[in-house]
């Protein structure tokens, strides 16, 4: 690992980021690196326009992972290397944005029938109760449970913002069952030692497993969870500003995707062909 890689990561440490987000830096920095065999100190800003070119055009990346080496490349030049790069001049993103996988309510209920582990059931019934990333989940305290008020603590999301979000009726009988069985100390869902929350990879494993035991072929991840409470709140009349707070999104626009996913107005307006007085 070259010496400014580990300078981003202190960096970044320094300014509260994600652990998350230092890992996901560090590697594009590392990817960057390999990519022109050079030594960061003889890198240019024609480096980073050149890079970037190739991941947009050349190995057409996601848009996520395109997003992600842009932000590391910035936060390089500007923070490590205190180069001044006009980053306006690259593309933003790579062409046509997807949207979002989402899981029906059925499909919802087929996944978490067929996790028969009180643990992993109650964990990803946790994450769909509230839209909760799956690195909120995992990090979440026992006493981040207010049953007295109905809400759950989400502490440290994206942005480094807590938040709070309901706690549902139909969860709280399931974590109090959970808790006589598993008697979290600290976190709520803790690693099989027990000092450690329980790992995000490890949640995304459990995800899998059970979406493969209920025969759902879509490329679902654990955050399809997340999105699915969403679009399922949207759905059952919720207003997207309402949405929006429980998500913890900064902006209504990063929201509004959901209207996109949405089938329920557009099963009620009817198509102009109804109209029309054909024999």
């Amino acid at each position: 690992m070259h010496r400014t890689t580990v300078a981003i990561i202190e960096e970044l440490q320094s300014m509260g980021r994600s652990q998350s987000t230092v890992q996901a830096y560090a590697a594009a920095t590392e990817r960057f690196y390999k990519f022109h065999r050079k030594s960061p100190a003889d890198l240019i800003c024609k480096d980073a326009y050149d890079y970037l070119w190739d991941l947009y055009n050349v190995q057409k990346v996601s848009g996520s992972v395109y997003r992600t080496h842009l932000c590391a490349l910035r936060f390089l030049y500007k923070y490590v290397l205190e180069l001044s790069t006009d980053f306006g001049k690259v593309p933003r993103e790579p062409r046509g944005k997807t949207l979002p996988v989402v899981l029906s309510q059925r499909e919802i209920t087929r996944i978490l029938a067929v996790t028969t582990n009180l643990k992993h059931r109650t964990l990803m019934m946790t994450a769909y109760s509230g839209g909760l990333r799956v690195s909120e989940v995992c990090q979440l305290r026992v006493v981040d449970i207010d049953s007295e008020l109905m809400h759950i603590h989400v502490r440290n999301g994206k942005g480094r913002k807590d938040r709070y979000v309901m706690l549902s009726e139909s969860l709280l009988p399931k974590l109090r069952e959970y808790y006589k069985v598993y008697r979290p100390k600290i976190w709520l869902f803790p690693s099989s030692r027990g000092e450690h929350p329980l790992g995000a990879s490890s949640a995304q494993r459990v995800f899998s497993r059970s979406r493969r035991k209920a025969g759902i072929r879509k490329p679902a991840t654990f955050h399809s969870m997340r999105h699915s409470f969403a679009t399922h709140l949207l759905e059952g009349g919720a207003e997207l500003c309402y949405i929006q707070k429980l998500l913890g999104h900064a902006s209504l626009s990063t929201t509004l995707v959901y209207t996109k996913v949405t089938t329920t107005g557009a099963t009620k307006i009817r198509s102009p062909l109804d109209y029309l007085q054909l024999e």
